[in-house]
């Protein structure tokens, strides 16, 4: 469910202070036009990632330029057998069949 559009955009208190970098602990604000060019850091829940204000993210919340899962490429389920430094199983069958 969205904001009430009679209540306006929410801007918390500590984005309208001046000074910089920045760190934003309120990822639900709204980006203001008056942080263009500024760099600020958002906090993803562990770390501070670092963004730079342009002006097409302007009118976005602050919380989607800092990702806050980890995303891997990994499949599920998909788990090598070979352990960390064995050769693959198919050379041993390569090498039988070169000496017969």
């Amino acid at each position: 469910m969205s904001r009430a559009s009679w209540k306006g955009p929410f801007l918390a208190q500590s984005l309208l202070k001046v000074k910089a970098p920045r760190k934003i602990w309120s990822r639900n604000s709204i980006l203001p036009g008056a942080l263009i060019g500024k760099r600020v850091y958002v906090y993803n829940g562990k770390k501070f990632k670092r963004v730079i204000i342009d002006r097409s993210k302007v009118g976005y919340k602050v919380g989607e330029f800092a990702i806050t899962r980890i995303l891997t490429t990994k499949k599920l389920g998909k788990t090598s057998s070979r352990k960390k430094g064995s050769k693959p199983v198919m050379s041993k069958v390569v090498k039988a069949v070169k000496k017969k």
